[in-house]
């Protein structure tokens, strides 16, 4: 998970990550050098921390990299999980042999109105056929992936 500077939100955050019912392996925060309480929000739930000035997507990167689970989850410190919803994309990947599950995300607040965006399932396969169509949705929505054994494991 990329951070900097997330004390507002990180606490809620991570509280919905540890109340899903799956049990999650680990949680990596790739911080970049916050000033604020993150850092300490961060430890108490037991994260491993990585300290490392770079943009979200180089830091997602470096989160899979460092990860052991079968499953990665990418989330953003201001991103709140409905309960179950691990749970379920463990199931739609075991059920549907799928690589990865898109999982919709839900806007609220200082925008006007609600943005819900649709879900879908992409196999690894289809991917890099489909990111022209998946458009700006791209870099807003969450993505459980399963892992693999290849040494390039990146986003």
């Amino acid at each position: 998970m990329p951070t900097f500077n997330s004390e507002r939100t990180l606490l809620a955050c991570l509280r919905s990550v540890c109340n899903q019912s799956y049990p999650f392996r680990e949680i990596i925060i790739i911080n970049n050098f916050s000033h604020d309480n993150t850092l300490k929000i961060a430890k108490q739930f037991g994260a491993k921390i990585i300290q490392m000035k770079c943009n979200p997507a180089l830091a997602r990167n470096l989160g899979v990299t460092n990860s052991h689970g079968e499953f990665v989850l990418f989330l953003d410190s201001d991103q709140i999980l409905s309960k179950g919803v691990i749970d379920e994309c463990v199931h739609l990947c075991a059920s549907e042999n799928a690589d990865m599950v898109w999982i919709p995300e839900v806007f609220m607040g200082k925008i006007s109105g609600v943005l819900a965006l649709p879900s879908g399932r992409i196999p690894m396969e289809e991917w890099s056929k489909n990111t022209e169509q998946l458009g700006t949705f791209w870099q807003v929505n969450t993505f459980l992936r399963q892992r693999t054994d290849s040494p390039s494991r990146h986003v």
